[in-house]
């Protein structure tokens, strides 16, 4: 599955991230959300907070296949962390 590594993406890679998200109040709390209602709220937030929309919709994050989506999803939230922390 996609979502343990987004989560470390988000939560655990960058403190700066964290903090970031924090600023912006977002609930850290989001990480221990089950991966449908995990992925609703970042689809939320990444709208919100970082003007990203993703391209794929929670029916299929948690489904078998779209895993070119996922991986771009992964990758850019990648980049997204990187400019938080420069």
């Amino acid at each position: 599955m996609f979502s343990p590594l987004l989560k470390f993406l988000i939560f655990k890679s960058s403190t700066a991230m964290a903090a970031h998200l924090e600023k912006k109040n977002v609930s850290l709390e989001i990480e221990y959300l089950p991966d449908h209602k995990f992925i609703k709220k970042l689809i939320e937030v990444c709208a919100d907070v970082f003007c990203y929309r993703i391209q794929i919709s929670p029916d299929h994050f948690i489904s078998l296949g779209y895993s070119e989506r996922k991986m771009v999803l992964a990758l850019d939230l990648y980049d997204i962390v990187k400019q938080v922390r420069s």
